[in-house]
């Protein structure tokens, strides 16, 4: 997903203004889910508020020696978001995450959506999530025969 012209704008301009990211985790066990925000006034989008909650987001990608990265999330360890980690037992948590601009909160400039939480490791004043994205180490392989014939560019 590319950013708009708005977004890039507003992160060079002369006085940058900084965007934001959402953060939605649903699961089983939840009376509601888990939103958060990396603006110290939290935000509104659509209807609901994302409260302040400081946290590290790592995006997903690639790097040398690695084809492909799981994202990373740190959140602040407050006793709100153990006890909610807590209660999110059973079934796959699912995590939205979204950057947005704050002077349109609405507009989402990057997601991860329909993200996958594997597990949520609570120490020293932090709580770590692993986020996987789609996993494609399970995706059949296409059912054709590669010739030097037909495919000249792969041999």
């Amino acid at each position: 997903m590319a950013l708009t012209g708005d977004m890039i704008r507003d992160l060079y301009a002369e006085q940058a203004k900084p965007g934001a990211v959402l953060v939605r985790i649903e699961a089983e066990g939840l009376p509601e889910p888990f939103l958060a925000t990396n603006w110290p006034d939290g935000l509104q989008a659509g209807d609901d508020f994302y409260p302040y909650v400081p946290f590290k987001m790592d995006w997903p990608g690639s790097g040398e020696g690695e084809p492909s990265r799981e994202a990373k999330l740190e959140i602040h360890a407050s006793g709100e978001a153990v006890e909610q980690i807590r209660l999110a037992t059973g079934g796959q948590p699912m995590a939205q995450i979204a950057r947005v601009r704050t002077a349109a909160p609405d507009h989402i400039e990057r997601a991860l959506k329909n993200a996958i939480i594997k597990s949520a490791e609570v120490s020293g004043g932090t709580i770590k999530i692993p986020i996987t994205g789609r996993d494609y180490e399970t995706e059949p392989a296409v059912a054709a025969r590669y010739t030097i014939s037909r495919t000249p560019g792969l041999f």
